[in-house]
């Protein structure tokens, strides 16, 4: 990526409150352990989360919630007292994670990961739909992908982009090949229900040697498309599991085709959010996952999870991504 580019992003971009969480855990609810990695949309000009959240004392490894914002750009949320996606069927049946939210025409679109049961019954990673009219009801679809080829260990979901490119809807998603290596593919749809997607033949963007992304990378929100380039911001990690995020830049007229990527992350996990508790391979936590994106106001914000514990933000100024 551009140095000019790049610099100009991690000098203007800051922390709201100084990092301080937007939504915490709290005792007694669905969301007792842990709240975070949320998708991000506006409704009458206030933010809208849809968060995973993991209870306390229970083996379910996530269930949606919403929360709305009380009043435009106030950044303060109410959340919902009960979900608004739990597992219910054996593809999700270990949970339902990380959503990804988007709206076309008067339909909310969303992507989800479900947990559910391989043939070897171990657990296994899905790409699924869900549709909704107001955020609230959802109806189910069920996995939208059959696993093989690079992605035979499972997919994860990035957003749909709600404008046809070339005819088509395209949506980013990682996989898992039977190696373990997780890269970002493209899916891409002519009709409107979602259902079928055509699946690019080779990953468009694999983990970097050396990187701060050597080990995996994940889409992050529903990428944004301005003048003649696609910018996803993505999630990579590295040996020791240190999750930062970063940019790369796609080429509107053939959006598989990469035109430059970022170096370097554009944020480190520094604050006691961001770097609470450990990993199961007993290294101490570092994770900025950014999950969510809506640009309002003159400002960028990136909704992200913070130690797979808590919902934070990012602000920048608009037309800086």
């Amino acid at each position: 990526m551009p140095f000019k580019y790049w610099s100009l992003l991690t000098k203007t971009i800051s922390r709201h409150k100084n990092g301080r969480p937007l939504l915490k855990p709290k005792s007694g609810t669905f969301y007792s352990r842990a709240i975070y990695n949320p998708a991000a949309i506006t409704n009458e000009n206030r933010a809208h989360l849809l968060f995973r959240a993991e209870k306390s004392w229970d083996n379910c490894t996530g269930r949606i919630g919403l929360a709305v914002e009380t009043r435009p750009l106030s950044y303060k949320f109410s959340i919902f007292s009960k979900p608004i996606l739990w597992p219910e069927f054996d593809y999700e049946c270990f949970g339902c994670e990380d959503p990804r939210i988007t709206k076309i025409r008067s339909t909310y679109i969303m992507t989800y990961t479900g947990f559910g049961k391989a043939r070897n019954g171990r657990r296994f990673p899905r790409v699924c739909l869900a549709t909704s009219k107001d955020l609230k009801k959802w109806e189910k679809h069920g996995p939208i992908f059959d696993e093989k080829d690079w992605y035979a260990r499972g997919t994860k979901p990035g957003g749909i982009v709600p404008h046809k490119l070339n005819g088509s809807y395209i949506m980013h998603f990682s996989g898992e090949n039977s190696g373990g290596k997780v890269a970002i593919g493209l899916a891409s749809s002519r009709g409107e229900n979602f259902y079928k997607w055509r699946i690019k033949k080779n990953p468009i963007l694999s983990p970097k040697i050396g990187g701060f992304d050597s080990k995996g990378v994940e889409p992050g929100p529903t990428a944004t498309i301005s003048g003649n380039k696609i910018t996803l911001i993505y999630n990579g990690w590295n040996e020791y599991r240190t999750h930062r995020p970063g940019i790369a830049l796609f080429h509107k007229e053939n959006p598989s085709k990469l035109m430059c990527r970022g170096d370097k992350s554009f944020a480190e996990a520094e604050t006691k959010w961001e770097t609470k508790g450990m990993t199961w391979r007993g290294l101490p936590k570092k994770i900025i996952f950014a999950a969510g994106y809506i640009e309002r106001g003159g400002k960028q914000e990136i909704y992200y999870g913070a130690s797979d514990l808590y919902v934070c933000l990012f602000l920048a100024p608009s037309r800086i991504l």
